[in-house]
């Protein structure tokens, strides 16, 4: 798939077919690490850490896409989230 650049996130995530509306299951954001291994998983995860999830009906935890997007920037950049990115 190819390397996911800085440019290019808001983009990729938005236009993310994702099996919710509301955000992105573990398993949709582990498929994208899988694919995309510039992306450092670990600081991806770590800033991930905290985050507000939502839920579907059947109750399975969601990510939400600005916050998706926010890891994906730590991860790409190789840099724990900073205080300003907090929600």
């Amino acid at each position: 798939m190819g390397e996911l650049k800085i440019e290019n996130i808001s983009n990729f995530v938005k236009d993310y077919k994702t099996s919710f509306e509301l955000g992105f299951t573990q398993i949709e954001l582990q498929i994208i690490l899988v694919k995309h291994p510039n992306i450092d998983s670990k600081l991806f995860w770590s800033s991930m850490y905290g985050n507000t999830l939502g839920s579907s009906l059947n109750g399975i935890p969601l990510y939400y896409h600005d916050d998706v997007i926010t890891a994906l920037k730590c991860g790409i950049e190789k840099r724990s989230i900073n205080q300003e990115e907090w929600d």
